[in-house]
C-alpha cells in the first residue's frame, strides 16, 4: 500500500484519535507508545501530524476551533524530538513549520536530521536561531 493509500485508509482513525486526545479520552503518550512498540513509523507520523494540525477537530465554532487546534499542536511538544524524524522523513514543509513554531525539540537532533537530508532552509533557520554560522 502506498503512503497516500495508507493516509486515506487511516484518516478517519487518526482524526478520531486526535479528537479523543483533545477531549482527554485517550492520552497521546499511550497512542505514540503503542505505535512505537509495533514499529509503525508511518502511522506515528500520521498521528503526530494529525495532532500538530488538529485533524479531526471540526465540530466546534470557529473561535474555539482555533484554540483547540493550538492546544492540539502543543500536545506534540512532549514528542518534539521524536516528531523531528518522521516530519523530516515524510514531510519537509511540515518539518520547517514545526521547527519554526516549536521550541521543545533538541537543537542537535533537529540539526542532525536536517544535515543528513541536506535540508538547507531548515539548517539556515536552526543556525540563525542560535547565532551560529556554518
Amino acid at each position: 500500500m502506498s503512503k497516500e493509500q495508507l493516509k486515506k485508509a487511516t484518516s478517519e482513525a487518526i482524526s478520531l484519535s486526535v479528537d479523543e486526545a483533545q477531549h482527554g479520552l485517550v492520552k497521546p503518550d499511550l497512542v505514540v507508545s503503542q505505535l512505537q512498540q509495533k514499529d509503525l513509523k508511518l502511522y506515528t507520523y500520521f498521528y503526530l501530524r494529525g495532532l500538530w494540525r488538529g485533524q479531526g477537530i471540526h465540530e466546534h465554532t470557529h473561535e474555539s476551533l482555533a484554540r483547540l487546534v493550538l492546544e492540539s499542536s502543543t500536545m506534540v511538544d512532549q514528542f518534539a524530538d521524536l516528531a523531528v524524524h518522521p516530519f523530516a522523513t515524510y514531510d519537509q514543509p511540515l518539518l520547517n513549520q514545526f521547527l519554526r513554531a516549536s521550541t521543545a525539540y533538541a537543537f542537535e537532533k533537529a540539526a542532525q536530521e536536517c544535515e543528513s537530508r541536506n535540508y538547507i532552509p531548515e539548517l539556515v533557520y536552526l543556525y540563525s536561531k542560535t547565532g551560529q554560522m556554518k
